[in-house]
């Protein structure tokens, strides 16, 4: 059987890994953005705006 301590552990060691996968996820959305940005802003130079 796992102590209280343990297993408050878990919960805490669990809770981060859930935090650090929201923070990837924004990153990633962010990267994307980003990238749609550029590329529309390159197109735009393309066709000579």
């Amino acid at each position: 059987a796992k102590t209280k301590e343990q297993r408050a552990k878990t919960k805490e060691q669990r809770a981060k890994t859930k935090e650090q996968r929201a923070k990837t996820k924004e990153q990633r959305a962010k990267t994307k953005e980003q990238r749609a940005k550029t590329k529309e802003q390159r197109h735009l130079v393309v066709s000579g705006w």
